[in-house]
């Protein structure tokens, strides 16, 4: 049937409107809805440390060979040099000297200025104590103080205030050669290194002294070569025992060793035998402690 050319407008403009109704309901049927605003991005406080890169003080002359850090973020470095300059100085310019220890804010990277040691040899080893009060430090040194200041004879071991970063002369340990290791206690400073004797007493590589005067005391395991890491057990029950010795208290004990805190006996579940591809015996040269986990550097 033929439409009138009125009823066929009529038809093209109701087409039309139902085209526009069908599009604005599948419209409003597939619209997706709208994002919310993102929150703010939390900011760290100023008392917070982050991964992010931070100039920090710079050894100008030398190496660190050991470091602690405090609770409060202060990084405490032992090594063999004798100044610092700040980050992006040239080397050899706006040098501040520190005798082979120095203390770093980790925070803001910036050099502790209260805390101004001196040594007369290398630092190889240092440890807080369990409240940070102080910092014992092992190494090749026989005189210690701070910069600008009177030195004190201190055999291969010291000790240092954190709050006033002065020496501690009523802490007297001593040994007749190089100390490598520390592990300190609330009581107890152990010690591990390439010594035969302390305070004039026979001791084999390793010896215990009073955390508080520096007095020897009893326990006086022997190792039969350098002792050249040691950390505590969790409970304080054992320390163990890294470095190039073969045996300890006569016992095969290649590399590695636990021994009881207090009377220096051995167990020998530690024992391991590294060899390189050679088939010579190998040592280790560093060890951490993540509860019962121990990590170690093996030296081929």
């Amino acid at each position: 049937m033929e439409l009138s050319s009125g009823l066929r407008r009529h038809v093209v403009a109701l087409t039309a409107v139902a085209t526009m109704a069908i599009g604005a309901v599948t419209a409003v049927t597939f619209a997706a809805p709208a994002a919310a605003d993102p929150g703010p991005i939390a900011q760290r406080t100023a008392d917070q440390m982050t991964a992010d890169g931070l100039p920090t003080e710079q050894i100008d002359n030398g190496v660190v060979w050991a470091v602690a850090v405090s609770d409060d973020g202060i990084a405490y470095a032992g090594g063999n040099f004798s100044n610092v300059r700040p980050p992006g100085a040239a080397k050899g310019t706006n040098l501040t000297p520190r005798g082979n220890l120095v203390a770093i804010n980790l925070r803001t990277g910036a050099l502790v200025t209260s805390f101004a040691p001196s040594l007369n040899g290398q630092v190889k080893a240092v440890a807080l104590s369990p409240d940070g009060s102080r910092l014992y430090v092992g190494g090749a040194f026989t005189t210690a103080g701070v910069v600008g200041g009177a030195q004190t004879s201190h055999s291969h071991i010291a000790a240092y205030s954190t709050a006033t970063g002065q020496l501690i002369n009523t802490f007297t340990a001593s040994a007749n050669s190089g100390v490598n290791a520390l592990a300190v206690t609330d009581s107890t400073v152990y010690a591990g290194g390439v010594f035969s004797s302390a305070k004039g007493t026979p001791r084999a590589r390793l010896a215990a002294f009073d955390a508080t005067g520096g007095s020897l005391l009893g326990w006086a395991p022997t190792a039969d070569n350098d002792v050249d890491a040691l950390v505590m057990a969790p409970d304080n029950s054992r320390v163990i025992v890294a470095g190039a010795f073969a045996n300890v208290n006569g016992a095969l004990a290649r590399g590695s060793a636990a021994l009881d805190a207090t009377t220096a006996a051995g167990y020998k579940a530690l024992y391991q035998d590294y060899k390189d591809g050679s088939g010579n015996h190998e040592f280790q040269w560093d060890m951490t402690l993540h509860g019962p986990i121990i990590g170690t550097i093996i030296r081929f």
